[in-house]
């Protein structure tokens, strides 16, 4: 099925028909992102423009049809407007001590500087994720985290700077300039703030900073204590479009900087 319908009727109609039918049933929902005849897609569904406005309608629709309250097939959590359910992720996690994971430490009075290639992720969470030579990528909702390793003895901090190439992960049938990626940075669990990151120019390339100064982390990294740094896309977020880590543009100059950068000061 394309974005013109199938055999003479809209898209928009078949999910009408689908939902409907559905309800009818008595089943709890419908998993109208099959209709789709491009198997490079996946079976994932982007509506990012005007041209989709009938498959939103019929969505949202088809949503209230199956959490009428006489619908006593669903499960109390998906009436919890506080809930954000993700159906299936897949996760991995690595040895903290692993030598292949351990960022590049360079020391120089009052400052630290911490430098990850993008594999060396500790943990990572997403619907679906992959990566290679070079990078790493989340589709939808999920996290990647970095640690930042044990040190013997103790400094004062007063603040810490995160820098990163990040990236949304876009669908093949998708305009760039349409897609971008809600990404919230947390320190050790204290949430230091979100970046709307776009489709970037390659020959311009983004980097994305956070200047953490809060208590609890500036407090963990002063008494040396390993420190996690978490780059997250919230299933609540207004744009889920995953996320990219990844080295530097073919033919841009990067400085010798490293995707991933944690300075303590």
């Amino acid at each position: 099925m394309t974005a013109a319908g199938f055999n003479g009727v809209p898209r928009s109609e078949w999910f009408r028909a689908l939902f409907d039918n559905a309800a009818r049933d008595g089943v709890a929902g419908a998993i109208f992102w099959i209709l789709t005849s491009k198997i490079d897609r996946d079976y994932g569904v982007t509506f990012v423009s005007s041209r989709d406005e009938g498959e939103f309608v019929e969505i949202k629709r088809g949503a209230n049809l199956f959490a009428l309250p006489g619908n006593t097939l669903l499960p109390p959590s998906l009436l919890n407007s506080k809930e954000h359910l993700i159906p299936r992720q897949f996760a991995f996690s690595q040895a903290d001590d692993d030598p292949s994971l351990q960022p590049r430490a360079m020391f120089q009075p009052g400052r630290a500087l911490y430098q990850y290639e993008p594999t060396m992720v500790i943990r990572g969470r997403f619907e679906k994720l992959g990566g290679g030579q070079g990078y790493v990528w989340g589709s939808g909702a999920g996290y990647f985290e970095y640690i930042v390793p044990r040190r013997k003895e103790r400094r004062r901090v007063g603040k810490i700077i995160v820098r990163a190439h990040l990236q949304p992960v876009w669908p093949p049938d998708a305009r760039p300039e349409e897609i971008r990626t809600r990404v919230t940075l947390f320190a050790n669990g204290t949430n230091c703030g979100s970046r709307l990151i776009p489709v970037e120019d390659p020959k311009s390339p983004l980097t994305q900073e956070w200047l953490v100064d809060s208590w609890g982390p500036r407090l963990r990294a002063a008494r040396g204590l390993p420190l996690a740094i978490r780059f997250e896309v919230t299933p609540d977020s207004d744009w889920i479009y995953g996320l990219n880590i990844s080295g530097w543009p073919v033919g841009y100059q990067a400085h010798d900087r490293t995707p991933v950068e944690v300075e303590i000061n």
